[in-house]
């Protein structure tokens, strides 16, 4: 379903219980959205201060480990961690995980 389908569909739930609940519907999906400008926009603002190529490297970086955050971004970028070689046996910070056996 599509953002603004998905948008409609909530605020005509939130219409059935009432005006009020409808007005605060519309309320916090235009608060959402305006939050993800924003984000895009720092996110852009990433692309412009690093390049595309090391933007979209650390984004696939972060995607390896299921991680989707802006703040994550900016760290990747600005440890250049885009750049090193990603081991399977590493976490995101390149923390080994290494198998001791049991003792």
């Amino acid at each position: 379903m599509e953002f603004q389908e998905t948008m409609d569909s909530t605020i005509a739930l939130a219409s059935a219980a009432g005006p009020f609940s409808s007005w605060l519907a519309r309320r916090l999906w235009t608060r959402a959205a305006r939050e993800a400008s924003w984000d895009c926009q720092q996110l852009m603002g990433l692309a412009h201060s690093f390049s595309s190529p090391r933007l979209e490297a650390a984004i696939a970086r972060l995607m390896y480990y299921g991680v989707e955050d802006l703040e994550s971004v900016r760290f990747v970028l600005e440890h250049d961690l885009d750049q090193a070689v990603r081991r399977d046996d590493a976490d995101l910070d390149g923390q080994l995980h290494l198998d001791f056996g049991n003792p």
